[in-house]
């Protein structure tokens, strides 16, 4: 049988595996970037299920299923994987051994817990975690190495294998959590790149901006991990401070501190230089029709979908300068790197790209080639394959 699912193309027939056991650590109607994860679990479902293993999915709350979801070969179940008392966690040993589940694909889960032995005990085999999680952390050294080593040498208690979605984060795996090499993969984010036709919106007539207006576009959570307070400080900077009038922000996106970036944003008089759009479903389709964007998130996992988005429609985009937020991104080639925290310095790199039409043009075109050959989602997914192809049993 040579059933393929969509990104494993070139990997070859499926082969044979037990059944796996997928984790969400999110409400199922989230949002955000956890799509990524849900075409991880429907690649997945599509490979393995041809070939005869079950797949099952849990979330920690059950709401509106996301629709690719739904129509994945895949048995869906609300379940907490982070039980919360020893009933709970005796009931999901149970699901375990009557799902007889021999492989389990965790999302950012710790590296080495209890729950693992239990489940080894409970009939799973390979135990595999992808990891997400933004920041930069400082190699370990010293008597602390010494000690994740030594805990690292405990049985059954760690996971298998981790599953890096950037090169900084594998690094950082082995670097930080003292992990070996040869346990540590990389499937590197990716996305599908934007076409031309996908970019029909009109973003100044939408938004009520002048025929004019150069807009500077950022998107993401509201909260302040992402930065948004510091893009906001930038557009006072260049708009009331430096008399830039023609240049408009437009943010995109919702969260826990939504209520105080738009404060803010009031306080300094920003008016319809900041504009909050809310969270939206066609950002692919208005990025296109935008000019400049921009990240200050204080952490990412080397880079975000989001920069890969706006890379891909061809914007100028401005990353701070952090090893886990700016990796995708050359400064001058395919974008411009600013020191982090540094409002002078980004002011004068988005009034270069003001002043500086052709410039943005040439760094968007570079950035657009650059996604397209090296952070697709189907590439993605191959990797993530191939290498689960190798660690289920």
């Amino acid at each position: 049988m040579d059933a393929r699912a969509p990104g494993d193309e070139g990997l070859g027939p499926a082969p044979m595996k037990g059944n796996v056991l997928l984790v969400a650590n999110w409400e199922s109607d989230v949002g955000y970037a956890w799509w990524l994860m849900e075409s991880f679990w429907v690649a997945i479902a599509e490979r393995y299920s041809s070939v005869g293993s079950r797949i099952l999915l849990i979330y920690p709350v059950l709401n509106e299923l996301p629709a690719a979801i739904e129509a994945a070969p895949l048995d869906v179940e609300e379940r907490r994987f982070e039980s919360s008392g020893f009933l709970e966690t005796v009931r999901f040993l149970l699901l375990l051994r009557r799902r007889r589940i021999r492989n389990v694909y965790l999302s950012d889960s710790p590296h080495l817990r209890p729950l693992y032995l239990l489940m080894r005990l409970a009939g799973v085999r390979r135990i595999v975690i992808h990891d997400h999680t933004p920041g930069d952390r400082e190699p370990t050294r010293g008597w602390r190495r010494t000690i994740k080593r030594l805990i690292r040498e405990v049985p059954w208690i760690h996971a298998d294998f981790f599953v890096a979605v950037t090169d900084f984060v594998r690094s950082r795996l082995i670097e930080n959590a003292n992990l070996p090499p040869d346990r540590c993969g990389v499937a590197r984010n990716g996305i599908v790149p934007i076409s031309a036709n996908e970019s029909d919106i009109d973003v100044r007539r939408t938004f009520g901006f002048p025929d004019d207006a150069v807009v500077v576009v950022t998107t993401g959570r509201a909260n302040r991990y992402k930065g948004i307070d510091f893009i906001i400080s930038l557009a006072d900077r260049i708009v009331n401070q430096g008399g830039m009038t023609q240049v408009y922000f437009l943010y995109c996106g919702d969260g826990p501190h939504i209520g105080a970036f738009r404060r803010m944003s009031e306080a300094l008089g920003l008016g319809p230089h900041f504009t909050f759009a809310g969270r939206r479903g066609d950002v692919r389709a208005l990025l296109g029709d935008c000019d400049i964007a921009i990240q200050a998130s204080h952490g990412e996992v080397g880079y975000s979908l989001s920069i890969l988005e706006y890379m891909s429609a061809g914007l100028a985009t401005l990353v701070p300068d952090r090893p886990s937020v700016s990796l995708a991104t050359q400064h001058q080639v395919t974008g411009l790197v600013y020191p982090p925290g540094d409002l002078d310095a980004a002011a004068a790199l988005i009034e270069r790209l003001v002043d500086d039409p052709e410039l943005r043009r040439a760094l968007g075109e570079r950035a657009t080639e650059v996604v397209e050959r090296r952070y697709r989602l189907d590439q993605t997914r191959h990797q993530l394959l191939a290498l689960l192809d190798r660690e289920f049993v």
